[in-house]
């Protein structure tokens, strides 16, 4: 027999479909609302049976002034003989409802939230609707999203920072709340969404804070006459694209451990830059043009999302060559250790061994670290190398 929770949990689940009606499409009438039950009497014995009728009624509408309705219907019982029990619970009005699933206040700040926007955004009903939850979480600062909403019409492609965009709201509004207005923006910037960015500003044709990149200079000389003696230097994408410092070796690390183990290893690397690529971030150095000028090497795990990194990188440099991300270095790498699987289907960048590896350690789901391998082998790698 149904349960007044079960009741709640099935009726709980026909909200979305009550707003669609409410404030979609009216076509088909949504009450009364019946919710299927249970028609089997698994009861061990006759008081069971009363206990769980009992249950039902003291939850029902007849008993509370609210919520589902039951019909009753005699039925002959194997164990009990001729038996009233439900037949059918239902949910006749509105208010019963949603005051039973709790959903009263719910429902009447999102139809508050409706009423503002639709005056002026009629194309949002779907997408408000859809996020119905989020549009009430954020209902005492609406009008503060409406300002966006308003903005973004008028300037699809603002091509500036979000602070400086007179929008009206305070200066951390739009990037404090980009769950809600992510799904408004995708329908009122339309055409204008840039689909290939992966952050939210770049969706929406906002500038962003410039990437930075981690380096160190090896060559003691050119550190101290171009970076003042410092080693480890962070500067903005824009400034590294910049650089005129006459190094013929750059290195890519995948792991910024690495970065510090081969200054470490070979501290005084003649005309040599390391740079930490930062994992998949690798690729904000594409607009690096003066990486096409030097010798460019990476260095990065022996796993899928290694390769996958390098390859993506790759496209921007086709002349990088991966190091110690051979079948040498996996002959004499210590240890493996479970890596992450791979969704990538597409055909990647890869030369010599690196596909044959690349495709071993993909299917195995396996992971040889950078950071792990024998320092004596490093660091003969990098004497050979430079």
């Amino acid at each position: 027999m149904v349960t007044p929770e079960e009741i709640r949990k099935k009726a709980l689940s026909k909200y979305l479909s009550f707003l669609k009606y409410e404030f979609i499409s009216k076509e088909e009438e949504f009450f009364p609302l019946v919710i299927r039950c249970d028609k089997s009497i698994d009861f061990v014995s006759l008081k069971e049976l009363e206990q769980g009728i009992t249950c039902l009624y003291s939850f029902s509408k007849e008993k509370k002034g609210y919520g589902y309705e039951v019909e009753y219907v005699e039925r002959n019982t194997k164990l009990f003989g001729k038996q009233s029990v439900p037949s059918k619970v239902s949910f006749v009005t509105k208010s019963d409802f949603l005051r039973f699933i709790g959903m009263d206040k719910h429902a009447e700040t999102f139809r508050s939230v409706m009423e503002i926007t639709l005056q002026e955004f009629p194309e949002l009903r779907e997408t408000l609707v859809k996020n119905h939850s989020l549009a009430v979480e954020y209902h005492d600062e609406w009008e503060q999203v409406m300002k966006v909403c308003r903005f973004f019409r008028l300037n699809p492609k603002p091509g500036k920072f979000v602070r400086e965009l007179n929008i009206g709201v305070h200066t951390k509004f739009v990037e404090e709340s980009r769950d809600i207005l992510r799904p408004l923006l995708d329908v009122i910037v339309g055409e204008n969404v840039n689909t290939e960015a992966k952050t939210f500003f770049g969706r929406f044709n906002l500038k962003e804070g410039d990437p930075e990149v981690a380096f160190r200079i090896t060559d003691p000389e050119l550190c101290m006459r171009y970076m003042s003696g410092f080693t480890y230097n962070k500067v903005f994408v824009c400034e590294f694209a910049c650089f005129n410092i006459p190094v013929r070796n750059v290195i890519i690390v995948e792991n910024r451990h690495n970065m510090t183990k081969v200054i470490e290893l070979i501290p005084e690397m003649k005309d040599t830059l390391v740079v930490w690529g930062c994992g998949y971030k690798a690729t904000v150095l594409k607009d690096v043009a003066w990486l096409n000028d030097v010798n460019l090497y990476y260095w990065g795990d022996i796993d899928a999302q290694g390769y996958e990194i390098m390859a993506n990188v790759r496209k921007y440099f086709p002349h990088m060559v991966s190091i110690m991300m051979d079948s040498e270095a996996l002959a004499v790498h210590p240890v493996c250790v479970k890596g992450k699987n791979s969704k990538i289907k597409k055909t990647l960048e890869l030369l010599g061994d690196e596909n044959e590896i690349y495709n071993f350690v993909k299917e195995g789901g396996l992971r040889f670290e950078q950071e792990l391998l024998p320092e004596h082998y490093v660091e003969s790698c990098l004497t050979k190398l430079i």
